[in-house]
């Protein structure tokens, strides 16, 4: 008797462990380009994007936002690509927000592509959603 009063509660114990997966809000926010830009975006498989190309018609109070439900523990992944340099734009930020807070954000590029008389700004932000 004391072994299965024992399992039931242990079996008790476990289950009220797990945690819920339910959905979480994700938004990826972009602000501060005056120039056209490429956003692409993805919830967990990174083989299915979404791409979108803004144009902010000449306005760095413009702000890009896309939000999306997804489970913890998937990968969410944000490229935006440019020409414009926004180095030295004070309002820039590229960032995505799981459940309203900040999960990742970039305030400046993370690298260029050169080309002949080209070049090409791109800024990578990506991680696992957190439980």
């Amino acid at each position: 008797m004391k072994y299965i009063v024992f399992f039931v509660l242990l079996i008790i114990a476990f289950s009220s462990c797990q945690k819920d997966n339910d959905e979480v809000q994700v938004v990826y926010a972009i602000k501060g380009f005056s120039q056209p830009y490429k956003v692409v975006y993805a919830i967990g498989d990174l083989n299915k994007t979404e791409v979108f190309n803004i144009d902010p018609a000449g306005s760095t109070s413009y702000e890009w936002k896309a939000e999306l439900q997804a489970v913890p523990g998937k990968v969410t992944y944000l490229y935006v690509e440019s020409d414009e340099n926004i180095s030295n734009v004070s309002g820039f930020h590229a960032t995505i927000f799981v459940e309203g807070k900040v999960f990742r954000r970039a305030y400046d590029y993370d690298g260029t592509r050169q080309m002949p008389n080209d070049t090409t700004f791109y800024i990578k932000q990506f991680g696992t959603i957190p439980f």
